[in-house]
């Protein structure tokens, strides 16, 4: 509302209008270069997100399981609106972070640009060779080292776009289908149920499941 209200009284002045169009196009800027950012990590450097996601992700599950988690998170940052605020999009809060982070104190949104820079950095990790041609044993080495040198220390509740990694790991342990994989039963995490059969044990998963 404050917001609105700011501009109300900008279009009044003599170089109201013009500074809101320059707003406007600074913001279609902004939107374009998410969209080329998010583009990039579906076809440039999706074989990197792969090899992350191989490299990052219980050894349980195929290749063709990590690159499918890989092309979902993609999927992912192609719905989300690259304005919104964290605390929108179910972002929880640390105990420690309330009083400096409060929903509507600052504005803080997921930079797909920001992941693209990261790969950059861990493609120099790897020169002369690309991520995807180390074996699992060496792709873990370098990410590990570069958590170490972020100083990363938890996986977050949800995606915050400050590292790629966290964000890979954060997006795969939230989803339901990873809590029925850990516990081998169909749990149905985030399920809209009724209480007819509460009382008894989820079923098995399926062999291969």
């Amino acid at each position: 509302m404050k917001r609105r209200r700011a501009l109300a009284w900008l279009l009044l002045l003599p170089l109201g209008y013009p500074l809101v169009r320059w707003v406007a196009r600074l913001r279609s800027s902004q939107d374009s270069g998410w969209k080329h950012a998010v583009g990039a990590l579906g076809s440039e450097y999706l074989a990197e997100l792969k090899a992350l996601t191989r490299a990052l992700l219980p050894g349980v599950l195929s290749r063709q399981q990590t690159d499918a988690v890989a092309l979902d998170f993609v999927r992912w940052l192609e719905g989300q609106n690259p304005r919104a605020e964290l605390s929108h999009l179910g972002h929880k809060l640390r105990r420690e972070d309330l009083a400096t982070s409060r929903p509507g104190a600052r504005r803080a949104a997921i930079d797909a640009t920001n992941y693209v820079r990261q790969l950059e950095q861990l493609r120099t990790l790897t020169t002369p060779r690309r991520l995807p041609q180390l074996d699992r044993v060496e792709a873990t080495l370098v990410l590990t080292s570069a958590l170490q040198v972020s100083g990363a220390r938890d996986i977050p509740a949800g995606p915050t776009g400050a590292n790629l990694l966290l964000d890979l790991l954060s997006f795969y342990y939230r989803q339901p289908s990873t809590v029925d994989l850990f516990h081998g039963r169909r749990i149905g995490a985030l399920q809209c149920r009724g209480l007819d059969g509460v009382d008894r044990e989820p079923a098995p998963l399926a062999a291969g499941a």
